[in-house]
């Protein structure tokens, strides 16, 4: 019977993925193992998922049965305890610990700790109708009075760096025993299948069950640039892991492999410490047909050695490229900003997109904003003069009057001149 039952929850387990699901609630995995030595305790977890369509916290109860062996579940410690709320739309770890006494009989023991949903907060005696079911973690327990000295590698890796700066290098190791380890660390580098150097480390205690994440820090200086590979080999109690130590289960049916190999790169000095950022931008907004303007990008030098850039930048013009921009190269210090000019001409009216980026040491830092420029045609618009006005009334009348009175004036005196003659003649 007991059997029966481990292989049904470990159906279980693998057709749901590692998860059991009940109700509003999820809980992974679906089966915890312990192997733990008379007197220790061996820590191990899971997880409860609110999956519930409401936006409410759920609250469980966790507790434990051993059907076979009542007493076992006294070797338990939950924590949290009891009864507690899980987030609406979240997860809640909780810590399953098993330590046996001292004269617990050794063997295989098999209990389930139960996560049941409640309907309300104030029924929490789970009795009666109102008692949701629940899901349950299958925990398989074997006691040994002899230590199992084991580890299983999760996790291996190298970042890339640059000559004089040191490369990380990264493992995770899991405790697969019964009794905790201190693990020694070696990784050899390699380079053109040559030993560089090698890098050793001793990692802290880890106990039954637990799992540890170790960096550590690998000089590159002096060294040079180019591919590398990091090749690891972890020590307990002065016996190397072997390749079985790597081959990881998944609890889904298969295996992945970590690689005990990791290739990463060393790059020339100051590739990483080369970096720059654009601060502003710098262009007018219209312009006439046929004017030349300036685009002036700001760049800063954000790292620590002086850096050489340009701009260069993209005009569309009815969604299609027409022309590409580009400034001077310029030399600018570490903290320092410099202005990279281009120009900008068009003999035709219309709106133009400029779409641009800063080019430094061999990268790339885009504006982060599109340019828009309108070219009108510059001209003002013809102003028509009004036709003069005619004279009003009375000024045509005064200039009138005033040349009439001229002519008579001078008939007057004409004809004075001619009695004038007329009357000396007739005297004669």
């Amino acid at each position: 019977m007991k059997a029966l039952k481990f292989v049904i929850a470990i159906c279980i387990g693998f057709l749901l993925a590692g998860e059991v699901f009940s109700g509003d609630i999820a809980v992974s995995p679906a089966a915890l193992e312990y192997k733990v030595m008379k007197g220790e305790s061996f820590p191990n977890f899971f997880s409860i998922d609110n999956t519930g369509p409401r936006n409410d916290a759920i609250l469980v109860n966790i507790s434990v049965s051993c059907d076979y062996d009542p007493g076992v579940k006294e070797w338990f410690s939950i924590e949290p305890p009891g009864a507690f709320e899980v987030p609406a739309n979240s997860k809640k770890r909780v810590d399953a610990i098993v330590k046996p006494p001292e004269d617990a009989p050794s063997g295989d023991y098999e209990c389930y700790i139960s996560v049941t949903p409640m309907p309300d907060k104030e029924n929490l005696n789970f009795t009666g109708t109102n008692v949701v079911i629940g899901a349950s973690v299958l925990a398989s327990i074997n006691v040994s009075g002899d230590e199992i000295v084991g580890a299983k590698i999760h996790k291996t890796d190298a970042s890339d760096t640059e000559v004089g700066k040191p490369a990380i290098l990264t493992i995770q190791i899991r405790n697969s025993g019964n009794v905790k380890i201190k693990p020694e660390i070696k990784v050899d580098i390699m380079k053109d299948g040559n030993l560089v150097d090698t890098v050793e480390e001793t990692a802290d205690f880890i106990l039954p069950g637990s799992g540890n994440i170790i960096d550590m820090k690998w000089d590159t200086s002096g060294t040079t640039h180019g591919n590398h590979i990091a090749h690891f080999d972890v020590f307990i109690r002065d016996e190397k892991l072997d390749s079985l130590a790597y081959i990881i289960d998944t609890g889904r049916g298969g295996n992945i492999t970590i690689e005990q190999d990791v290739s990463f790169r060393i790059f020339e000095a100051g590739t990483f410490t080369k970096t720059g950022a654009v601060v502003g931008i710098g262009a007018k907004e219209t312009i006439n047909k046929g004017e030349i303007s300036e685009i002036v990008v700001q760049f800063k030098n954000t790292g620590e050695v002086e850096i050489t850039a340009k701009s260069e930048i993209k005009v569309y013009g009815n969604d299609k490229l027409i022309n590409l921009l580009e400034s001077n190269s310029l030399s600018i210090s570490p903290g320092e900003t410099g202005s990279l000019i281009s120009y900008f001409k068009s003999e035709e009216e219309g709106d133009y997109l400029l779409e641009g980026k800063v080019i430094y040491e061999n990268k790339e830092a885009q504006f982060g904003e599109e340019i828009t420029i309108k070219v009108s045609s510059g001209k003002n618009d013809t102003v028509q003069q009004e036709p003069p006005k005619p004279p009003k009334p009375d000024e045509k009348t005064k200039s009138n009057g005033g040349g009439s009175s001229m002519i008579l004036w001078g008939v007057g005196i004409l004809a004075a001149i001619l009695i004038i003659a007329v009357i000396v003649l007739m005297r004669k």
